[in-house]
């Protein structure tokens, strides 16, 4: 039988609702992060079109001890962000409609929601989200984005319509195999982009909201209870009136997602340090002497992703959140600045 082969499928939300679920093509868009299957796993081989630079093929096999394996055969190919296995339970889960229907019947949302499927119900002033979306990648506003709008809701689909949110502090909850593994901050632009993740001890920011991240976590179990895999549940701060409030769950992510990678490099590689910072960086055609870049900083800075990809990803390690917060103002200032 043919060796094992994984391909990084970071399309998964948009083939899991467009029922594309064999499509399986090597781009740049899934060669873009599909490095991070060699890193957790560095004896796995990877179904790929992707070239990977000498330089890159040296670097990585000082840091895992293995370099990239990769074929260009399809045969016993497996999908590593998830698997189909069974589409009706993914798409309930991945479906951000029946998530928020499900919190707000259980009194753990404090905001007005509407599931609109009318033009008319389009005003100014508020987010719309729409509900088969990759994470961050589904949110507009209008009139900004009425031709995308009009265009799904002639489409027969649903888009959730609510106030927009002063978020300050968003985070996720991880689960695997229906096991709570950690809670972690992220970091993201104000287009609800993803830009970081960082993982370390439990978040003080949370401690008063305890009582209702207990009820959120027995509502995600009933919610989840046909599905095994690796899940994580977005949630966020938000400012309202000079309040702090806790927005429980805006959708969930039925896939290994960036934050996973996260707390698996950290579990891997750098179980000693208290705190780890995985940040995305556009590549501005800077070249980095990889082995300089953590000396210059004590060990405590990795580039970890291949130099010709269209973001630079990094890892900063830290004692305290404010050490690494210091160390990683340092950089950008040294090589983005």
């Amino acid at each position: 039988m043919e060796e094992l082969t994984y391909f990084f499928n970071i399309d998964f939300e948009k083939n899991l609702f467009s029922n594309s679920i064999n499509h399986i093509h090597s781009n740049r868009f899934t060669q873009e992060f599909e490095f991070f299957i060699h890193l957790i796993d560095p004896q796995s081989r990877i179904y790929s079109q992707k070239r990977y630079t000498k330089e890159y093929q040296d670097y990585i096999k000082s840091f895992t001890g293995y370099r990239i394996s990769t074929t260009q055969s399809k045969g016993n190919i497996k999908l590593w962000c998830n698997e189909y296995s069974n589409t009706d339970v993914l798409k309930k889960i991945q479906l951000k409609e029946n998530l928020l229907k499900k919190l707000l019947q259980h009194k753990l949302l404090d905001i007005e929601i509407e599931f609109i499927k009318k033009q008319e119900k389009l005003e100014k002033d508020f987010l719309y989200k729409y509900s088969k979306s990759l994470s961050g990648a589904g949110h507009m506003s209008f009139p900004k984005d009425e031709k995308r709008l009009l265009s799904l809701l002639r489409a027969g689909e649903t888009i959730i319509k609510e106030k927009k949110l002063d978020r300050i502090f968003d985070f996720s909850t991880l689960y695997e195999k229906n096991n709570y593994l950690c809670r972690y901050e992220n970091e993201v632009d104000e287009y609800y982009q993803y830009k970081g993740t960082i993982i370390g001890h439990e978040l003080p920011e949370l401690n008063l909201y305890k009582e209702e991240l207990q009820e959120l976590e027995k509502v995600i179990s009933e919610f989840t209870k046909h599905y095994s895999g690796v899940f994580s549940v977005d949630s966020f701060l938000y400012r309202d009136l000079g309040e702090t409030k806790l927005y429980t769950a805006c959708e969930i992510n039925a896939r290994k997602t960036m934050g996973y990678c996260a707390y698996k490099i950290k579990e891997k590689y750098f179980s000693s340090s208290n705190f780890l910072k995985m940040k995305l960086v556009r590549n501005n055609d800077l070249v980095f002497d990889r082995e300089k870049l953590s000396r210059l900083f004590d060990d405590k800075v990795y580039l970890i992703s291949p130099q010709d990809n269209r973001f630079f990803v990094f890892i900063f390690l830290g004692a305290t959140r404010l050490e690494l917060s210091q160390l990683e103002d340092r950089f950008i200032s040294d090589y983005f600045k």
